[in-house]
């Protein structure tokens, strides 16, 4: 099974977060872009991992996001930001998996009442 990588290439040390991927001996199993209409057109994996993206411009596109739930069968989040706090948490019903690169010290902060 191979899967689709969609990440936004803005700087350096996206690279760093696709470290494991790049030079992995499973290289071959993964196909990497930046261009989300591509995803949805022409993309025949049903796994998904994003990195990086809904950065630039600063929210979700939630109708994209809609989309991509729809087409793939499984998707992953990863947020590489140095900072620990959840970054685009709109997006946590419409993934399988999210990353965080950094956490607090105190998990507690995590959550939240209802």
């Amino acid at each position: 099974m191979k899967i689709t990588i969609l990440a936004f290439y803005d700087r350096i040390s996206l690279f760093h977060s696709l470290k494991p991927f790049l030079f992995s001996r499973h290289r071959r199993d993964f196909d990497f872009t930046n261009d989300a209409e591509y995803c949805l057109s022409r993309d025949r994996n049903r796994v998904l991992f994003m990195d990086r993206w809904f950065l630039k411009p600063d929210h979700v596109d939630m109708e994209l996001l809609k989309r991509l739930r729809d087409k793939y069968q499984t998707i992953f989040f990863f947020n590489g930001n140095a900072g620990g706090g959840i970054l685009r948490p709109e997006v946590l019903p419409y993934v399988d998996l999210f990353f965080n690169k950094s956490l607090f010290k105190d998990k507690s902060f995590f959550f939240i009442d209802m």
